[in-house]
């Protein structure tokens, strides 16, 4: 599925790296709302003009880590005022290692501030915690691809050889240490609540670039801080039929589809046959398709590249014989594979973690992705409830 180019809004002068896919277009959706206006996510090639705002997707979430630091390196090499870098916001996948190497390449200074307060997700006295549960006790602990054992993201550094970390308390640390000379080249700086994660951002903005390493929405405030003249854009109708995607292995993504087809939408999982989706899809209703779940974890890199193809080309053609209007994608690998490489352009989110954009054109169907971990057992039943059109 390919992405139309637009035409980029020149606001702020902002490289965004982030490690997979529903990663970047998350944060590009947090940008977009943040008064950026539409953002461009482009795919692997870091050569891209440094006016205005652009997030690359760098491919590096599933790699080894020193394949992944070569990666975040690369990007290094594209002239940017100021720069940023998506990490997962359960502390998932080689951030530490692409940090250490963007630092080491050339960065005096890194700040890492994962926070994402509207989803729960908070860092106080340098651990990051979900619903005050710290995030190694959770679902991260238990990832399919790569599981996490630390709640502390100063450990991740020091273990990728980081050779100095603070930990700092809030905005107001967060200002003395940038302007110090003598400081650690990283710190880790906590956020409990939306007000505080905002007072961070500005302090990061009003002083000296260092590279801010953070979540989408830890970003997207950082970005709104630079922002002079706020861009705001309609937030559009998801009309039906719907198409729900979902090869994520995480927990609350399938209890979302389940509470979804609670309420009556035509599920079939890959490898059936998929005529009562075509069927729901011509009737405008919503249909789901989704990924069997594993006999057992950690799964492969090949059989879940395997799992995400097939899905894609269900996908595609579905939305090619049943005029899909709405595609719901939900996990990194299979947005990936159905996406393809083409960028596309972000208009902004219709929810926490939900990022939306039009495929091909914009006569073509709305699309919106979601990572696997975000929102609680509703939130695709609110979703349709108040954004689908009859």
């Amino acid at each position: 599925m390919r992405g139309a180019a637009r035409t980029l809004r020149v606001v702020i002068e902002l490289l965004i790296a982030a490690d997979d896919r529903t990663g970047a277009l998350e944060t590009a959706g947090q940008c977009a709302d943040a008064g950026c206006g539409p953002v461009p996510v482009i795919v692997g090639d870091p050569e891209v003009s440094t006016g205005g705002l652009v997030v690359v997707d760098i491919q590096s979430r599933h790699l080894d880590p020193r394949d992944a630091a070569h990666l975040a390196t690369d990007i290094e090499r594209v002239p940017a005022v100021r720069v940023a870098h998506k990490i997962d916001s359960t502390l998932r996948g080689n951030w530490a290692h692409e940090l250490v190497a963007r630092q080491q390449f050339g960065r005096e200074r890194v700040v890492v501030v994962p926070a994402f307060p509207e989803v729960g997700r908070t860092c106080i006295g340098g651990l990051v915690l979900e619903h005050g549960r710290p995030v190694a006790s959770g679902a991260a602990a238990v990832d399919a691809r790569r599981a996490i054992d630390s709640s502390r993201p100063a450990e991740h550094l020091v273990r990728a050889g980081a050779t100095g970390v603070s930990e700092l308390a809030g905005a107001t640390e967060l200002a003395v240490w940038m302007v110090d000379p003598a400081a650690a080249p990283f710190a880790v700086c906590d956020a409990g609540t939306v007000e505080e994660l905002e007072a961070v951002g500005r302090a990061w903005a009003h002083e000296p670039p260092v590279l801010f390493a953070g979540t989408s929405r830890s970003i997207g405030v950082a970005a709104a801080a630079l922002v002079d003249n706020r861009i705001d854009m309609v937030v559009p109708r998801a009309p039906r039929p719907v198409l729900v995607v979902c090869g994520s292995l995480n927990a609350a993504s399938r209890r979302q589809v389940d509470a979804l087809v609670a309420g009556g939408a035509a599920t079939v999982t890959l490898g059936a046959d998929t005529g009562a989706l075509v069927d729901a899809l011509l009737q405008g209703s919503i249909a789901v398709l989704q990924s069997a779940l594993p006999r057992s974890v950690p799964l492969a890199a090949a059989d879940a590249a395997k799992t995400a193809a097939a899905l894609a080309a269900i996908v595609h053609r579905l939305v090619e014989k049943a005029d899909v209007a709405t595609l719901l994608l939900i996990g990194g690998d299979t947005t990936a594979a159905v996406l393809g490489i083409a960028p596309v352009t972000v208009g902004g989110t219709v929810a926490p973690g939900m990022p939306w954009f039009h495929a091909d054109t914009e006569v073509g169907p709305l699309v919106i992705t979601k990572a696997g971990g975000f929102g609680d057992e509703q939130a695709l039943v609110r979703l349709f409830a108040q954004r689908v059109g009859s």
